[in-house]
């Protein structure tokens, strides 16, 4: 058995609530599992457990935000700043900051600018995607999509473009040509092991299960 104090989303006296809930063994060294278990089988009235032994966390808080405030500079007069064309879309429509028309030729691959900077939080990054349209018309996308905006990138923003198309296609100034998606980051700590876990696939790759 083990034994978890939990304080209320509305405090009482700033006392802590004993909560006695039985854990296995075998995942009670995992605090990710146990805290998954206790959101499931206590608190329904949208609270969990703090197994850190602070405040008790709302739901809600969990989430992360809807919006998150992103600095932005313009450094060309003809910069227009990325946005959402629709209510629900994960990514924002980029623009090129060109002065007039760019050509890219079958099989070629340019560098536009964007004309802009901006300050990523800590913790995030902007993944910069193909937009699907002119995939499916013309064969334009990115050569190295998804690109990545590190958080700590001063630098304009320059978008590859590559033209897999049977045909040239011609950009025109203030033309939205990407997609930028604000994303969360985990980065990763390495583990070396001698050996790793066994899997039913193990090492069968590149078409391994057929067509």
């Amino acid at each position: 058995m083990t034994t978890l104090y939990a304080r209320p989303v509305e405090r009482i006296n700033d006392h802590r609530i004993p909560i006695t809930i039985s854990i296995p063994t075998a995942i009670r060294r995992r605090p990710n599992l146990v805290r998954d278990a206790c959101c499931r089988m206590i608190y329904r009235a949208k609270t969990i457990p703090d197994l850190t032994g602070g405040n008790l966390m709302h739901n809600d808080q969990r989430q992360p935000p809807r919006e998150l405030e992103v600095a932005v500079t313009r450094s060309r007069e003809t910069a227009v700043l990325p946005g959402y064309m629709t209510a629900h879309a994960a990514g924002m429509d980029v623009c090129a900051a060109i002065d007039e028309p760019l050509t890219i030729t079958c099989g070629q691959r340019t560098l536009i600018p964007t004309g802009i900077a901006v300050a990523v939080p800590e913790g995030y990054e902007i993944q910069v995607r193909p937009r699907s349209g002119l995939a499916l018309r013309h064969g334009l996308t990115l050569a190295n999509s998804p690109g990545t905006i590190d958080a700590d990138y001063r630098g304009e923003i320059g978008i590859i473009m590559i033209n897999h198309g049977p045909a040239p296609v011609t950009i025109s100034p203030g033309e939205r040509i990407a997609q930028l998606v604000l994303a969360p980051v985990l980065r990763c700590r390495w583990l070396e092991v001698g050996e790793l876990t066994a899997t039913g696939r193990g090492a069968g790759g590149f078409g391994h299960t057929g067509r």
